[in-house]
């Protein structure tokens, strides 16, 4: 398919049905007498380029004739802008709260309460920072709008339309997001372990009479790893914003995921070859419980936590495959 059929389809796909033929008519008669006689690949690119990307195309048919807060020009780079810094600030801000709440326990607290009330402050945070951030990017395009600043000039955000190839997205937002959460909520989990992974009795009839009999972990030993668990989230964090920006699988972040995955099966099954990592008293806990014997314990829990780490790698080269199979379609 040629690149001026790639834009037309792009732009049809865009548009509800009644729009479509007429769009495409006006889409192509412009393309038409844009063109050189004797065009060349590289005519029909300029040309398409300069007509801008799809949907900054499309919306500008469709407000014709219409009053807009923003300009046409600047509405995609605009809804761009509001879209990456409401996540950072959506980021920033439950960071911070998680941050602030771990912090301030002082005594032991029933799990299930203090997490509801986290999502609620995380929740109300994060609606009043998307209101500033909606506030001040509106405000910031309308002045550059007001002062004549070009469109052209506004730094794109994941926005230019390349001609060789449609814009496809095959790296969701929902799991980048939840995996930059997921960082800081395992880690600061495992940093009190102590206090919140265990064997748990009920003293009483409600949920809340549930109390920590026994850790899973030796805590000094599990603190051990911690300088390389924080590295490995570092590396985590960094290729979520690198997926977020590129919002595409590439032969690097494919490449960069597979060092992630590589040294995050490392550690993990050097942590669980540790046998000093398991507190006694939580297997002793469990030993009692399954009946099963010493012996007979000490193997199936050997099967139990290499079972788990056989998942983590399954999931981990299923995660590798996908990068590297969308890098290779899409190139």
């Amino acid at each position: 398919m040629d690149l001026i059929e790639v834009y037309v389809e792009d732009v049809k796909n865009r548009l509800p049905q009644r729009l479509r033929s007429g769009a495409e008519k006006e889409l192509r008669a412009l393309i038409e007498e844009k063109l050189p006689e004797g065009f060349t690949h590289e005519d029909v690119q300029r040309i398409l380029q300069d007509l801008g990307s799809p949907a900054e195309w499309v919306f500008t048919y469709r407000l014709k004739g219409k009053k807009y807060l923003i300009a046409p020009p600047y509405f995609e780079k605009y809804i761009r802008f509001v879209v990456l810094f409401a996540l950072i600030f959506l980021f920033i801000t439950s960071f911070s709260i998680i941050i602030e709440r771990f912090l301030a326990i002082k005594e032991e607290i029933h799990i299930v309460s203090f997490i509801v009330a986290l999502f609620i402050d995380i929740f109300v945070s994060a609606f009043d920072a998307f209101a500033h951030v909606f506030l001040w990017v509106t405000i910031g395009f309308m002045i550059m709008e007001w002062v004549g600043i070009p469109a052209e000039r506004i730094p794109s955000i994941n926005t230019l339309w390349f001609p060789n190839y449609k814009q496809k997205r095959t790296i969701s937002r929902a799991e980048v997001l939840f995996s930059l959460f997921w960082i800081v909520i395992w880690l600061i989990l495992l940093f009190h372990a102590d206090k919140w992974l265990g064997w748990y009795e009920q003293t009483g009839s409600s949920f809340e009479s549930l109390t920590l009999i026994a850790p899973l972990f030796k805590q000094n030993i599990l603190i051990s790893y911690f300088p390389l668990l924080l590295g490995l989230a570092l590396i985590e964090f960094a290729l979520g914003v690198i997926k977020l920006a590129y919002a595409r699988w590439t032969f690097k972040i494919s490449f960069f995921n597979l060092i992630y995955h590589t040294l995050s099966i490392t550690l993990l099954c050097v942590m669980l070859s540790n046998p000093d990592l398991f507190h006694p008293q939580f297997l002793t806990l469990m030993d009692g419980n399954l009946k099963l014997g010493g012996a007979t314990f000490a193997a199936n829990w050997n099967k139990l936590i290499w079972g788990f780490a056989l998942f983590v790698i399954l999931f981990s080269l299923i995660d590798i495959a996908k990068g590297f199979y969308h890098s290779i379609k899409d190139r």
